[in-house]
C-alpha cells in the first residue's frame, strides 16, 4: 500500500481519497517501456488513450479511479500526476484602433534593413490560425497541426492565435500596410494545442513542442513561439518542459514565452522561470515612454538566469482578428473561409511580448543562421536598452533591433 501511494502526486492522491471526479485526465510517466502497460491502458473499459512521448517517457490518458490504482501496480510505472492546464490570457480592449506592434514597439521605418525573416520558421503553439487575407498571397501557414479537433486545415476558434501571427509576418493588406508584422518574410508553423477558451493541457504542449521539433528540419522552424503560463508549481511537468526545451536548443531552436499576466511582486511562475527559455514581459506604451503593465508578470525571482530576460510592448495594440464560427472542412472537405468585416482587433496581453521578440529572432537568424540559443541570450545581455530603473520589469531591457542588424 505504502508503494502504491508513493507513485501518486499528492493533488491526484487528494483527489481519488476524496472519490472528487469519474475519471482523471493523468500524466504516467514509466520506465522500460513495453507493449504490456500501453495494452492494458488501451484495454481498460471507458479509458481514452491521448498520446505518448517515448522521448520524456510519459503516456496522457483519461482513466478512472479503479485504472490508476491498477496501474500503481506495474513496475513501470514511476509516477502520476495530474495533467496540469495551461492557460492563454488576454484582454480586449475597448477600443477597436490601437497602436501598431511598430509604433508601440518604437521602431523606425528602416528597422529591419533590408531583413524580413526570411525562410525562417516559427513554431507557434496556439489556438489555431485562420487564413486571413493578411496571411496570404503567398500563404504564410506553413504547417497546421490540430490537436483538439483534429481537423486538417487550418482556423482559430478563439482568435490568439490568429492575432500573434500577424504580429510576427502578417502583410498588412487590409490596413494598407499599418498593421503589418514585423517579419513579414517569415512563415507561421502552427500546433492548435488550446481550444476556443485558451486551455490546454500540458501533455498536448509537450507534444506539440516535441512534433514542432521533429519537423524543424523539414521546414527549417529555428524559434519556438510560447504564449501562455502554467499557474501552478508542479516539479515534474516543469521538469518535462525543462527537458523538452533542452532538446529543442540541441536542435537548434530558440523557445521563447512569455512571463505571464499576475501583475503582482514576484507573479512570474511555472515555466517562465526555467533557464531553458527567454522570457518576456510586457510594457505599457500605449501613453508615451515605458511603464509597467498590469496584465504582466514580473519579478523577483529566484531563477539562476536574469526572469524576466526581456521585455516588449503588450498594451493595446492591433492585430489581426478571426470568425471563431469558422470551421475549416466539412466530411473531409475543404471549406473556404468568408471575408471578415472587422480584420483588425486590438488586445492586451504578454504573449503580444513574446510574438514580437520572436518575429524579431527571426531576423536575426536570417542574418546569422548559425546563431543558437545561448547566442541570443548573450545578444539580449549586450545589445538591450534600459526604459526602466528595474530588471526585475524590464529584464536586461528591450531589444535595440536596428543596432543589432546593423552591427551583426
Amino acid at each position: 500500500m505504502f508503494s502504491f501511494k508513493s507513485k501518486l502526486s499528492s493533488q491526484l492522491k487528494d483527489c481519488l481519497d476524496s472519490n472528487l471526479y469519474i475519471k482523471y485526465r493523468v500524466l504516467i510517466n514509466y520506465k522500460n517501456f513495453n507493449k504490456t502497460l500501453l495494452g492494458k491502458i488501451s484495454g481498460f473499459k471507458n479509458a481514452t488513450l491521448h498520446s505518448v512521448n517515448d522521448y520524456l517517457n510519459i503516456i496522457s490518458c483519461t482513466l478512472t479511479k479503479n485504472h490508476i490504482e491498477k496501474l500503481c501496480e506495474y513496475p513501470e510505472t514511476i509516477c502520476i500526476c495530474l495533467d496540469e492546464l495551461c492557460f492563454i490570457s488576454y484582454s480586449l480592449s475597448n477600443s477597436n484602433h490601437g497602436s501598431s506592434i511598430k509604433n508601440a514597439n518604437y521602431l523606425k521605418t528602416n528597422y529591419n534593413l533590408d531583413f524580413s525573416g526570411r525562410g525562417i520558421s516559427i513554431g507557434l503553439i496556439d489556438t489555431g490560425v485562420y487564413p486571413h487575407n493578411d496571411l496570404s498571397n503567398p500563404s504564410k501557414i506553413k504547417l497546421f497541426k490540430d490537436l483538439i479537433n483534429d481537423y486538417t486545415y487550418p482556423y482559430d476558434d478563439n482568435g490568439h492565435g490568429t492575432f500573434l501571427s500577424g504580429v510576427i509576418c502578417g502583410n498588412g493588406l487590409g490596413s494598407k500596410g499599418v498593421y503589418d508584422g514585423i517579419a513579414k518574410g517569415s512563415d507561421i508553423c502552427c500546433v492548435k494545442a488550446f481550444d476556443s477558451n485558451g486551455r490546454g493541457f500540458c501533455s498536448d504542449i509537450l507534444y506539440a513542442i516535441d512534433y514542432l521539433i521533429q519537423e524543424s528540419t523539414s521546414n527549417n522552424i529555428r524559434i519556438l513561439c510560447i504564449p501562455c503560463e502554467l499557474l501552478c508549481h508542479n516539479t515534474f511537468i516543469l521538469s518535462l518542459f525543462d527537458k523538452i526545451f533542452k532538446k529543442a536548443i540541441l536542435n537548434n531552436l530558440i523557445p521563447i514565452v512569455s512571463s505571464g499576466s499576475n501583475s503582482y511582486k514576484g507573479g512570474i511562475i511555472g515555466i517562465g522561470l526555467l533557464d531553458s527559455c527567454l522570457t518576456v514581459s510586457g510594457m505599457d506604451t500605449s501613453k508615451g515612454g515605458y511603464k509597467p503593465c498590469d496584465l504582466s508578470s514580473y519579478g523577483p525571482t529566484l531563477s539562476k538566469t536574469q526572469k524576466p530576460t526581456i521585455t516588449a510592448a503588450c498594451k493595446n495594440i492591433s492585430s489581426l482578428s478571426t470568425i471563431k464560427s469558422f470551421i475549416p472542412e466539412r466530411n473531409g472537405t475543404k471549406l473556404y473561409p468568408p471575408l471578415l468585416d472587422t480584420p483588425y482587433t486590438t488586445i492586451t496581453s504578454t504573449s503580444i511580448s513574446c510574438a514580437y521578440i520572436c518575429a524579431c529572432c527571426s531576423l536575426i537568424l536570417e542574418k546569422k543562421p548559425l546563431l543558437k540559443f545561448k547566442d541570443l541570450l548573450n545578444l539580449c545581455q549586450l545589445c538591450c536598452k534600459d526604459v526602466i530603473d528595474s530588471k526585475n520589469i524590464q529584464g536586461y531591457g528591450v531589444l535595440d533591433i536596428s543596432s543589432i542588424l546593423f552591427n551583426l
